[in-house]
């Protein structure tokens, strides 16, 4: 779905909320000075517009993001955006400016309704992720579908203020529960206080990595963090390196991981079973996520489409685990994940919450009838054969 396919279903799907009817209404005075007193400074682009797409207010973040249309073109529409002498590529939320004189600006965006008085308007606000996004297309101009890029980040990039509070994040969580859960608390509040004195140690010496290593006596974790500074921004790259050191080489890498979903492959992930089917990783978490009608999709629509749906759910699938939890994809629509030392509670909140997602996932995809069936159950102290329940519980 591109930028405008998104707009207009958003106004769609909330016409029976909006209350002004056919007409349109400006805010008032009072309206626009509070939230001009709000937003006016706010470093990240905001609008906030009507129905009929009418932009009613905007920082000034924002026109600083239309500064290389040539054209000049004065905006007073959201949907005068897709005449500036910029493409737009929309996918997964991040939305990149792509002009003409080679300039590329790229955001992840968020929508919100907004009250005021009786009336409702649409707000948009954009989080400027370019520096970010610069380096990892270094390489190729510009890619095709920027979810090639999103579903190459196989851990975790957070940016933060000078103050080390963070804005954004996105990827695999390490050393935390939850990647949502960080925005707007500082480093110290969501990282070991070891982690976040290496860190800060870096940032003194203007430093541009640093490797961070720590055991909790059964399991070793190794992270590579890279370091990009920006005027009120600093950005971190964080790889998980634990992996890596524990193989041989780069090709027993990549033979230990799918190339679509960057998942352990069926035989890694059967290793990876031998190494913790033992009481010290009790009570351990056994999960099957199988995709229920993706074969009749692929043969009706494409294999390459199937693909897309299968890594996207992948890549959800890697924003809620934790970095000690072992996913894997173990056949072509099928995942298995491994939680250790969790409880029947966590593992049972995991499986409402990729239930969910899968549902936004496949919500527009009619005719076809898509979704997951979840199964999932818990190796205990009480569990003779550990091996034989996580292989009766992935059947």
């Amino acid at each position: 779905m591109n930028f405008r396919e998104t707009i207009d279903k958003l106004i769609r799907r909330n016409a029976h909320i909006i209350t002004v009817g056919k007409k349109k209404r400006n805010l008032s005075n009072s309206e626009t000075d509070l939230l001009m007193s709000f937003y006016n400074k706010d470093k990240d682009p905001v609008i906030f517009f009507d129905q009929f797409g009418k932009i009613t207010y905007n920082n000034d973040a924002f026109l600083i993001v239309l500064k290389n249309d040539k054209n000049k073109k004065e905006i007073t529409n959201v949907y005068d955006m897709f005449e500036i002498n910029a493409s737009l590529d929309y996918e997964d939320d991040l939305l990149t400016f792509n002009y003409e004189n080679g300039f590329i600006k790229s955001f992840r965006v968020k929508f919100a309704l907004a009250k005021f008085e009786k009336s409702y308007f649409f707000k948009m606000t954009l989080t400027d992720i370019s520096d970010f996004v610069k380096r990892e297309r270094a390489q190729t101009r510009k890619l095709n579908k920027v979810t090639t890029l999103l579903n190459a980040i196989e851990d975790m990039v957070f940016v933060t203020d000078h103050n080390l509070f963070i804005d954004y994040a996105i990827g695999k969580p390490l050393l935390t529960k939850s990647i949502t859960s960080l925005v707007k608390e500082n480093v110290y509040e969501v990282f070991p206080s070891t982690y976040c004195n290496e860190l800060k140690d870096t940032l003194s010496k203007g430093g541009s990595s640093f490797l961070y290593n720590n055991s909790d006596g059964r399991n070793k974790i190794s992270l590579e963090t890279k370091i990009s500074y920006g005027e009120n921004t600093y950005t971190f790259l964080v790889k998980d390196a634990s992996r890596l050191v524990s193989l041989s080489s780069g090709i027993n890498y990549l033979n230990s991981y799918d190339s679509l979903t960057g998942l352990f492959k069926k035989e890694a992930f059967d290793n990876k079973i031998q190494e913790i089917a033992n009481k010290s990783f009790l009570p351990l978490g056994i999960m099957k996520i199988k995709i229920m009608g993706i074969r009749e999709y692929n043969e009706k629509e494409s294999f390459e489409k199937g693909n897309q749906l299968i890594s996207i759910l992948s890549h959800k699938i890697r924003t809620l685990v934790t970095g000690f939890d072992i996913t894997s994809r173990v056949s072509g629509d099928t995942f298995g994940i491994l939680f250790p030392n969790t409880s029947k509670k966590f593992v049972a909140g995991f499986a409402k919450k990729i239930t969910s997602s899968s549902v936004e996932i496949f919500q527009d995809l009619e005719p076809y009838e898509l979704s997951i069936d979840v199964s999932y159950d818990i190796a205990d102290a009480k569990t003779e054969d550990i091996e034989k329940k996580i292989s009766e519980t992935l059947l």
